[in-house]
């Protein structure tokens, strides 16, 4: 998923598990000139939530336009979403393409 938080831009990320079971979501995050700026994983309780700015969530994104890229291992499902929120209020959203 792309995301913008540069000037007065704010991304928020929303992802679901479509699975019962607790699983980790691994995530990549790389600049817009593609080059690696973080990654990790963190938990995802089974048919849980989590959602977050992605600045205050993962530091590195900050400042910089790029990409996140949110994945399990196999037979963990998720679904993803992102909002894009200027200063001016408005927002819109920003669907991930998927692999």
């Amino acid at each position: 998923m792309a995301f913008d938080n540069t000037a007065s831009i704010t991304t928020g990320v929303a992802i679901s598990s479509l699975a019962l079971q607790t699983m980790n979501v691994s995530y990549l995050i790389r600049d817009d000139n593609g080059k690696q700026v973080g990654g990790n994983s963190f938990p995802l309780v089974g048919s849980g939530h989590k959602s977050f700015i992605l600045a205050s969530q993962f530091p590195a994104t900050a400042g910089i336009r790029g990409t996140i890229e949110l994945s399990t291992a196999t037979g963990g499902q998720i679904s993803v979403i992102g909002i894009r929120s200027p200063a001016t209020g408005t927002f819109t959203t920003l669907p991930p393409l998927s692999k």
